[in-house]
């Protein structure tokens, strides 16, 4: 997803520094605030679950992951680089199969809270939770890479026979507060690892209101459900939402490329009537509209 919208993000960006001559260094004037059209109501924020485009517009702009696509100086495209990674993964073992990723250590909740390996190590294990079936667990454990007997032990409960996987069999390991262990069940490059770890699916889900928000036999959370019940560690923070009419994002002052972030507010309304849509794309300029493709918040990044 956000390989497809990166590329409409640089398309964007290149509109705006049209007419700049290489020795100038333009100054791309975005506005502070965005106003877009949301084709349906999002139904949930949480990345374990949410499968519309409408979902995709909320956890965009709060998740944040490992990696992400951005524009490159030059602005000649897009790269997949850290986000609140502290770098590349190391191949520890050598031949594809081992991983090591750094987590940064100036990576934060909107609340100020620290983001450490257990945040993710935490947020990984509910994905796959045997008991909660997570609509993305299947993608999360399979897909750029494959994590060892990840998927073994989130089908387990409806697998027949039944075969149970315990959670330390999973190729997911702490080494330290700031570094992650992957076993993979294959030989993959870098770039697969990258990009695995760039889908909103590898953030972040906050565990006090995960667990909160959890029912009794831990079958299911209601994490994501209201903008009280979740938390952002991305670019934006969810300050408003009225179901079915209107989302509205405030810039996350400890993303960690907050000084990127060149909006302070975006907003979401709801507009599923295709006339209505029709009427808006008569009144709105063009470059409005490729915004509109994207629900990346890279897309209002300027390289630095």
């Amino acid at each position: 997803m956000r390989t497809r919208v990166a590329l409409i993000a640089i398309a964007v960006i290149m509109s705006l520094l049209a007419g700049c001559t290489p020795e100038q260094e333009p100054e791309v004037q975005v506005p502070k605030e965005l106003y877009l059209p949301s084709l349906r109501a999002a139904a949930t924020a949480n990345i374990h679950l949410g499968g519309l485009d409408a979902d995709a517009e909320i956890t965009n702009l709060i998740t944040g992951t490992l990696y992400t696509w951005m524009p490159l100086p030059d602005r000649s495209g897009t790269a997949l680089v850290p986000e609140l990674a502290g770098g590349e993964p190391i191949d520890v073992s050598g031949d594809g199969t081992v991983w090591h990723v750094k987590i940064r250590e100036d990576a934060k909740w909107e609340n100020g809270e620290p983001i450490t390996a257990d945040s993710f190590i935490y947020s990984w294990k509910m994905m796959l939770d045997p008991k909660l079936v997570n609509s993305q667990a299947s993608n999360f454990a399979r897909y750029f890479i494959e994590i060892e007997n990840a998927l073994a032990y989130a089908v387990q409960e409806s697998t027949e026979p039944k075969v149970e996987v315990a959670w330390e069999d999973v190729g997911i390991k702490k080494i330290d507060d700031h570094t992650i262990e992957l076993t993979l069940a294959g030989a993959y490059s870098v770039e697969e690892v990258m990009r695995h770890f760039a889908a909103d699916r590898s953030g972040l889900v906050y565990e006090p209101i995960y667990e909160a928000e959890m029912n009794a036999d831990r079958t299911a959370t209601l994490y994501g459900t209201s903008k009280e019940t979740v938390l952002s560690s991305g670019p934006f923070i969810l300050v408003e939402w009225v179901k079915g009419a209107e989302r509205v994002f405030e810039e996350n002052p400890y993303y960690v490329h907050a000084d990127r972030i060149k909006l302070d507010k975006i907003v979401y309304r709801v507009v599923e009537d295709p006339g209505t849509r029709v009427q808006m794309f008569e009144t709105v300029n063009w470059t409005t509209w490729i915004l509109l493709a994207s629900t990346s918040p890279n897309m209002l990044m300027i390289p630095g």
